[in-house]
């Protein structure tokens, strides 16, 4: 599929101030829910153009820190989604990850964007309690990334990209004694979001080492074509003259 981070956009508040990042999934704006104050209106700027947006779903009451805005620009665009498990090996830990932002505040750039290295994977758990601190009151699933930039403010709801096809997570916090680091909810807690129902905005899912500009080797069994389409008279008169066919099947099984 491939991006040039077109699709990653500005967030704009009622006041049409910047305050966060967000990724277009065709009509979809998905960023974090820490970033609004409040739910009356919301602002997109895309392509040097700016849309009213509105809110679609938002995870105040069920904790989870995600946003979806509901915008009126169609793209067709749906990145592919990796899998990431709570186990890292060796070769996610070792991946460098893009991330594209739109950062803001005094003597931030806008238009800034970094590299980080996932360094671990968690369930969160608040350290705050039940008190009202926005992303702090996610409960779910984590990973924690290191860059060699500072993560502030205004990378919240920046996307996380394993290659420049495939989405890994959005960014929704820094942290305080280690300004390098920053929480990300993976895309796989985000495709659940209200039962699975924005799922279809992605693409194809995908794990560590496979995705569509490297999608290794493909072993779905329910594939393999049938070798006859009649019942043998004897166990093994069918086969004779296919052997390279079953040669095949063997290897991909």
């Amino acid at each position: 599929m491939g991006t040039d981070y077109d699709y990653i956009v500005k967030v704009l508040n009622k006041d049409k101030k910047l305050i966060g990042t967000g990724l277009l999934l065709n009509g979809y704006v998905l960023t974090a829910d820490h970033i609004f104050d409040d739910f009356d209106k919301a602002y997109i700027t895309y392509k040097d153009k700016t849309y009213e947006a509105s809110f679609d779903y938002y995870g105040r009451d069920e904790k989870d820190d995600i946003v979806f805005l509901k915008v009126d620009i169609h793209t067709g665009y749906k990145p592919d989604y990796i899998l990431i498990p709570e186990k890292l090996t060796d070769e996610i830990r070792n991946k460098t990850l893009n991330i594209k932002g739109h950062p803001t505040g005094i003597s931030f750039l806008e238009n800034d964007n970094t590299t980080a290295n996932l360094i671990n994977s968690k369930r969160y758990v608040n350290p705050y309690g039940d008190a009202d601190y926005g992303y702090y009151n996610y409960k779910g699933y984590k990973c924690s990334i290191e860059s060699p930039k500072k993560i502030h403010k205004g990378y919240s709801g920046s996307s996380v990209f394993y290659d420049d096809s495939c989405i890994l997570g959005m960014v929704v916090s820094g942290t305080i004694k280690e300004p390098q680091n920053s929480e990300i909810i993976p895309t796989t807690e985000i495709v659940k979001t209200k039962d699975g129902y924005y799922k279809h905005l992605f693409g194809k899912e995908n794990t560590p080492g496979k995705t569509e500009s490297n999608p290794g080797k493909t072993e779905n069994k329910h594939q393999i074509p049938l070798v006859t389409n009649k019942p043998a008279d004897k166990p093994t008169d069918n086969f004779v003259g296919r052997e390279g066919l079953i040669k095949d099947i063997k290897d991909m099984i």
